[in-house]
């Protein structure tokens, strides 16, 4: 029998409510369309206000269940 393990990944939006979909969202985002999630709980809050001139916004909750998941970790190395 499998460990049962959950990750906490965080959505920040000017939107109340959203949807994950694939292929929506816009191209000028760091890595162009997507769904964009963090662990970060606090680059989620700045997620959510990224609009100009924007106060408010909502930060979306999303529990992912990893078992049987192969995740892949890449490091970055600076020359």
């Amino acid at each position: 029998m499998s460990k049962r393990e959950k990750i906490i990944l965080y959505h920040g939006s000017p939107d109340e409510t959203v949807t994950p979909r694939f292929g929506l969202g816009d191209e000028k985002h760091d890595y162009g369309k997507g769904f964009y999630l963090t662990e970060s709980l606090e680059l989620a809050k700045e997620w959510a206000v990224y609009r100009p001139n924007a106060s408010n916004g909502w930060v979306h909750r999303f529990e992912l269940d990893t078992d049987r998941l192969n995740i892949l970790v890449q490091h970055c190395i600076n020359n």
